[in-house]
């Protein structure tokens, strides 16, 4: 089974059902018209400012207002100013199809940005019908499937589980390792990034997966999955979660706790504080794929400096915030007035660098445009993050 199949059966029922619903309001509404030449250009936020994901969508709604606050005082883009509408999805992929709705009809937002895949998949049939490119902050690999419908309007602004399976195959082999044990929790990220690895495995033929085991994402004991692999033969572990910091950091603890001295490494949606909090100094020397460190600029000096005035960056979530409005941004600097034609202006933009690590470019074939190139690697000293060679 391909990657995208994978993610397409992960796709929920209410998910589903929210797309259709959505749909089923549009058929009754008019096609948004195009801007006129004197108006705003109105840009919609769906983000989850209460719910799960929360600490993130505050992240990213404030990293949006930052880059939209600094555009709007060098004269906006070609002397409009930008308006940015937030709503909050609470989480639920039916909110979002609703909500989408009222930007796209309501408040004539000419594009929408997403904080989560259920999200984006909610509105994708929305986005093709009212002509409304969708900027996705997030990395379910369906959201940006080329053989989809939504394909055309919808394109992504982060990297993907694909992206940091292979930077950390890479980098497992440059570190003299040729035994892996990887745990993963068992949610959709999980698994499907579980199988991204081995993938890598098979294609690169220079390491070999000895050992695959797994946790409920809530589990607490984690004595078994730990155990297993002390057991095993591996030289190294690699931990796969994306909502999962506080279980990385028990597994994490568990395995030091038995003795064993082997290298971790983790997914990029670990690096963040809760994991090092959660394992304490049992992640001393964990190195993980990142796309963000909050301890070391980096590359990332620009996002930093950007945000200063506005509480600094916060986590990946300030990233991706800013990110989406710079790719906003530079679309709309080359004269698009409706969606079609921002949709359109996206697919010819030369690389750019929108707070990135590195440049971003999509193509009519390539809507992920940011690939590996724009991770970083990461390693645990003394509980801070330290930017590590690639």
């Amino acid at each position: 089974m391909s990657e995208i199949d994978l993610a397409k059966a992960r796709i929920t029922r209410r998910t589903m059902l929210a797309s259709a619903a959505a749909m089923s309001v549009l058929l009754g509404s008019r096609l948004v018209p195009a801007l006129a030449e004197d108006a705003t250009f109105s840009i919609g936020a769906l983000l989850p400012l209460s719910g799960p994901g929360a600490e993130f969508g505050a992240q990213e709604r404030s990293a949006l207002e930052a880059v939209i606050a600094k555009a709007n005082a060098a004269g906006g883009v070609r002397g409009r100013p930008i308006n940015l509408v937030t709503r909050d999805t609470k989480g639920d992929p039916t909110e979002a199809a609703r909500l989408a709705n009222q930007l796209i009809f309501d408040q004539k937002v000419i594009a929408l940005t997403t904080g989560r895949g259920s999200d984006t998949l909610a509105i994708a049939d929305l986005a093709v019908r009212s002509k409304t490119p969708v900027f996705a902050m997030e990395s379910t690999l369906s959201t940006t499937d080329p053989g989809a419908a939504y394909f055309k309007w919808v394109f992504r602004v982060c990297t993907t589980p694909t992206d940091d399976a292979r930077l950390l195959g890479e980098t497992l082999v440059k570190d003299g390792h040729k035994r892996l044990a990887v745990f993963s929790s068992e949610d959709a990220f999980g698994q499907q990034a579980a199988d991204l690895i081995k993938r890598v495995a098979i294609e690169r033929k220079d390491f070999e997966i000895v050992l695959s085991t797994s946790a409920a994402l809530r589990a607490t004991d984690l004595t078994a999955p730990a155990l297993a692999v002390r057991r095993s033969n591996a030289d190294s572990v690699l931990v796969l979660s994306a909502a999962g910091a506080t279980m990385a950091g028990t597994f994490i603890r568990k395995l030091r706790e038995f003795g064993s001295t082997l290298p971790i490494y983790g997914s990029a949606a670990l690096a963040q504080p809760a994991t090092v909090r959660a394992a304490g100094d049992a992640a001393e020397g964990m190195t993980m794929a990142a796309i963000f460190n909050p301890h070391e600029a980096g590359p990332l000096q620009p996002l930093f400096e950007a945000l200063a005035p506005h509480g600094g960056a916060q986590g990946f979530g300030s990233l991706l915030g800013a990110a989406s409005a710079a790719t906003i941004i530079e679309g709309l600097k080359t004269g698009a007035t409706d969606g079609a034609m921002l949709r359109d202006a996206m697919e010819q933009l030369p690389p750019f660098t929108p707070f990135s690590a590195g440049t971003v470019q999509y193509t009519p074939e390539d809507h992920d445009g940011w690939g590996a190139k724009n991770l970083l690697l990461v390693t645990v000293r003394s509980g801070r993050f330290i930017n590590r060679k690639r």
